[in-house]
């Protein structure tokens, strides 16, 4: 036990360092951000009582600790156990030599054992009763909503839908795209630049010379400096790798965020290590982040190729139904009553799946959310439904067979054979068909190309003389070597066999103008509550030939749909040859659907949220996501302080077993 205790006092000792210093800082940041976090959750108000019933899953930085402790647990009963087994092995030694039991190294092993036992029991309940947390914790907190309200937010409707990443955004969203086209360019020429001159003394020369007061930072801030260093370069990293649709941080302040970010590392570079290394971790920095804007035109330009098909269509709709605001007076075309009390149950359960959204949204935001008020008014929308389907083959397993080479050729469009499991509605869904046995297909092996042999590498010891200071000293090397075994694919035949899968993918496309008109309109599909128009336009690959149904009650409205419904037939062909161009495969069936669903608009008076519902679709649409600044944290802070008290714990145990040994 006392080398335990000098080995912690040593460490302590080594605190002078910068880089411990450093860790000193983050470990007392997160220690008053676990204070803060749980001040802010009693006062959101959840009870004591609840925290501990949820093992805190609701507070982040708390339950990072709990993974801490769980691995210093785990590092003490490893040590415990080497320790018993070295105690014990010395002992045995000293009485194979001596005839005679040594008690220091017995009660050191039996020590051991004890502690081995009891770290192992720490660990395993502590693993079963506070790491893990059981699924239904916690539970979803309900959100009442009190009273329907009048003041329906229209001005919102303009924009709504267009602050998601890569969605359209007024005046065009083509120039947002520009926009991080040339911010990608500019970037990948500061990189450039940064790493072709990081070598030139003139430009090192300019840059000492600028950023000259960098270099008079006092020795005794130098861990703070690193502390900074690294909060910057974590918070980099993060801010490049999430927030991918930009729902937590729009993108001017996403941008502001990571330049701001980068800075202190290049400061602690530019410190440490001078001009050059700042020169190229500018170049790494302005590369990476350049590599972002791409991934974000890749995003764009996949949205793009859908909303060339998209647009269209819905521009097309929109001219063909002036008549779809008269649809809410008519007596045929009523929508159900809004209940408030199945309208809470909703947002409670849409607040559950937002904070299923990401791992930076807020955890149980919906605390902060208890008491709502809710505005809605009726929608209408006409939809051209499109769906296709498509058939291809692939193969599945791969297995040795001495069996001879074939490949037969699978029929997939013959519907006796396989015919088609039609789903309901429109969907998107991939039906796979495993095919019996006299569909699968042998062929040669890839990976030895029929010989059944492959080539591995493997080491061997070679012993070799050195000469040092004039004396031979032998030593070892390990020698690479290859030889030819037996392929571990096909079991050295030569040929592998396949069964056959046949997929049936459908996939749909939904084209709509929604009264009021919602520069979104993706945002309702499948929000129909209630549909009042319907005209077949294809079924089964075949033109519907049948009429449509309507519970339009006024005769001149009546009339006025089923013209519209007439020119969007006769332009229907050329919608649906570029539906599937893009879809891919043959259009399977589309129709003309006019409907109506409530729009509903939850404001939450605490923090000023505003979340939407459409009709029947279950999700919860937040315009803003509330990003969760005790989880970002605790990803940054946390990492330093877990290698800080598992380093502790490595060193004072192996403190602990040098010791045993010392004494044997």
């Amino acid at each position: 036990m006392s080398e335990l205790l000098e080995g912690i006092r040593r460490i302590g000792r080594e605190v002078e360092s910068p880089v411990a210093q450093a860790v000193l800082v983050i470990a007392v940041a997160f220690a008053l951000l676990v204070g803060l976090s749980v001040l802010r959750r009693l006062l959101a108000p959840v009870s004591p009582l609840t925290l501990l019933r949820t093992r805190c899953h609701e507070i982040v930085p708390v339950r990072g600790l709990v993974g801490v402790v769980h691995g210093v647990l785990w590092i003490g009963s490893v040590a415990a156990i080497v320790a018993a087994l070295r105690s014990g092995w010395l002992a045995w030694q000293v009485y194979d030599r001596r005839h005679t039991l040594d008690r220091e190294l017995a009660v050191a092993a039996a020590v051991a054992v004890v502690a081995a036992v009891v770290l192992r029991g720490l660990r395993r309940g502590w693993r079963d009763r506070v790491l893990h947390v059981d699924p239904g914790a916690p539970p979803a907190v309900r959100v009442r909503v009190d009273e329907l309200v009048d003041r329906f937010p229209h001005d919102r409707l303009e924009t709504l839908g267009a602050e998601r990443f890569p969605n359209r955004v007024a005046p065009g969203w083509r120039a947002g795209m520009w926009g991080r086209a040339l911010f990608a360019v500019l970037l990948g020429g500061v990189a450039w630049l940064a790493f072709a001159h990081a070598d030139d003394r003139g430009v090192v020369a300019a840059v000492r010379g600028q950023l000259a007061v960098l270099w008079m930072l006092p020795a005794e801030l130098h861990g703070v400096s690193f502390a900074v260093a690294y909060i910057g370069a974590a918070l980099f990293a993060i801010a490049l790798f999430t927030n991918r649709h930009y729902l937590l941080l729009p993108f001017g302040r996403m941008q502001l965020a990571v330049g701001a970010s980068a800075l202190s590392p290049l400061a602690a570079l530019a410190v440490h290590h001078g001009p050059t290394a700042l020169l190229q971790g500018a170049g790494c920095a302005a590369g990476l982040w350049s590599l972002r804007m791409v991934a974000d035109l890749r995003l764009a330009l996949r949205y793009r190729r859908r909303a060339r098909v998209y647009e269209p269509v819905s521009a097309a709709i929109a001219e063909q139904v002036p008549w779809l605001a008269k649809l809410h007076g008519d007596a045929g075309c009523e929508l159900p009553a809004l209940d408030l009390g199945a309208l809470g149950e909703r947002v409670t359960r849409g607040v559950k799946n937002i904070e299923e959204a990401g791992e930076l949204v807020t955890r149980s935001f919906g605390r902060y959310m208890r008491r709502a008020d809710a505005a809605h008014r009726p929608c209408a929308v006409a939809t051209l439904r499109f769906m296709t389907v498509r058939r291809y083959v692939e193969l599945a397993g791969g297995w040795g067979t001495y069996a001879g080479l074939r490949w037969p050729q699978v029929p997939a469009w013959d519907e006796a054979r396989f015919p088609l499991n039609v789903p309901r509605g429109y969907v998107n869904w991939l039906d796979p068909l495993p095919l019996g046995q006299e569909w699968n297909v042998v062929k040669t092996c890839a990976r030895c190309g029929g010989s059944g042999q492959v080539q591995e590498t493997y080491y061997e010891t070679e012993y070799y003389t050195e000469y040092v200071d004039g004396r031979s000293v032998q030593r070892t090397r390990q020698v690479a070597r290859t030889r030819m075994v037996t392929c571990g694919i096909c079991g050295g035949s030569g040929r592998t066999e396949h069964q056959q899968v046949l997929c049936t993918q459908w996939a749909r496309l939904l084209p709509a103008h929604t009264e009021p008109a919602l520069r979104m309109p993706e945002l309702v599909e499948d929000a129909e509550e209630v549909t009042w128009f319907r005209r077949p336009l294809v079924e089964n690959r075949a033109r519907w030939t049948g009429g449509s149904r309507s519970s339009i009650a006024d005769p001149a409205l009546q009339r006025s749909v089923a013209a519209s419904a007439d020119a969007l037939a006769a332009v229907h062909d050329g919608h649906a040859q570029a539906v599937t161009e893009l879809l891919g495969g043959v259009l399977y069936r589309s129709e003309l659907a006019v409907a109506g669903f409530h729009l509903v608009n939850i404001r939450f008076g605490l923090l000023r949220r505003t979340g939407w519902f459409f009709g029947r679709r279950p999700e919860f649409y937040f315009p803003r996501l509330p990003l969760g600044w005790a989880t970002l944290w605790t990803w940054v802070l946390l990492p330093p302080v877990a290698l800080a008290c598992w380093g502790l714990a490595v060193a004072a145990c192996a403190a602990w077993v040098t010791g045993v040994g010392a004494a044997g």
